[in-house]
């Protein structure tokens, strides 16, 4: 089985992959159409199939493709709020709830949140088609459930995702946080494609 490092090495050798992931980078800088480096994501997930390895697609800069990128990337950013976003606001709210630890021990929860979503929602990009079935609790836990199980797997990716980000925050303002997510996940659920065929 690859490892982190040797499935990043792969990855990074595709024809073109620095021009894509730059792309992709930009795009996800900018409010509003940061959808589109989501939508492109989604759309490397789908075209990859169940192909054992995980190639980056072309952008294509037609208005229709846009278009379809960006419904897409609406569902990707959907996914995010509830796969990344939702562990964060738990742990925050667990460190709200304990009100004796100090507020550097709740931003730790936080960030623990963070690391835990990192691969889930990797996976919830790899396993969830329709929006339609965040509202199954099964569903839910599945995914969480999938990091649980590969978690010996997914510290080193979950752990570099989570520096990325810490390091952004410093970085940039909020509202260009879009990047380092887009530069950092794609990395994940790359890597996570492989597992997905060992682990199916």
């Amino acid at each position: 089985m690859e490892n982190f490092e040797s499935s990043c090495r792969k990855f990074i050798k595709q024809p073109g992959f620095w021009l894509k992931i730059l792309v992709g980078v930009l795009l996800g800088a900018i409010p509003g159409i940061n959808f589109l480096s989501f939508g492109y994501m989604g759309r490397a997930v789908k075209e990859n199939g169940q192909n054992g390895s995980f190639f980056l697609p072309h952008w294509d800069l037609s208005l229709q493709n846009l278009k379809q990128n960006f419904l897409t990337g609406v569902n990707g950013v959907v996914i995010l709020l509830v796969f990344l976003g939702g562990p964060v606001i738990v742990g925050y709210m667990v460190g709200l709830g304990l009100f004796w630890i100090s507020d550097s021990m709740r931003l730790l929860l936080a960030y623990f949140g963070l690391f835990i979503g990192a691969p889930t929602a990797a996976y919830a990009m790899l396993y969830i088609a329709d929006l339609n079935e965040l509202a199954s609790v099964r569903v839910l836990w599945s995914m969480f459930s999938r990091t649980i199980n590969t978690c010996k797997h997914v510290l080193i990716p979950s752990f570099l995702f989570l520096c990325l980000i810490i390091l952004s925050v410093q970085l940039l303002p909020l509202a260009m946080l879009g990047a380092p997510i887009f530069f950092g996940l794609i990395f994940v659920v790359a890597f996570l494609r492989n597992l997905k065929i060992i682990h199916e």
